[in-house]
């Protein structure tokens, strides 16, 4: 399964002249949000809903790609770099170092967005292209 292949390559596969820029962003946030959904796959799990973190959830669009991408709601960090704050705090106690500023500081959501039911029956069959030229 290629899915740590550093020799695979990107493409935009059935744009045409009509789209314009919002298409390709559309485009590449979907993709993520495949990406996201062949991994949920992969794992076969039953996940019930996706925690997004880092400098993509400042973006809307994108987390709501991601929900439409993988038929799941989003919850995204109120705080982006949320992970690396946890790593921090790990570290810190491990060091022996106080750590009176616990996870409720920043483990917190900002926004919750649900798939676009608009969205499904396309992205479900774009999902299926996506798994097809991926090679899985």
């Amino acid at each position: 399964m290629p899915l740590h292949d550093p020799h695979r390559r990107g493409s935009l596969h059935g744009i045409t002249m009509t789209q314009g820029p919002s298409a390709v962003r559309r485009a590449a946030f979907e993709a993520s949000g495949f990406v996201v959904r062949q991994m949920i796959d992969v794992a076969g799990v039953a996940a019930t809903r996706i925690v997004a973190s880092g400098g993509g959830t400042q973006s809307v669009a994108w987390l709501q790609a991601l929900a439409d991408a993988s038929g799941l709601p989003v919850d995204s960090a109120a705080v982006p770099e949320n992970a690396a704050l946890g790593a921090a705090w790990l570290a810190r106690g491990v060091a022996g170092l106080d750590q009176t500023d616990g996870p409720e500081s920043w483990v917190r959501f900002a926004a919750h967005v649900e798939p676009d039911q608009r969205w499904a029956r396309s992205a479900s069959d774009r999902y299926a292209t996506f798994r097809e030229l991926s090679g899985v």
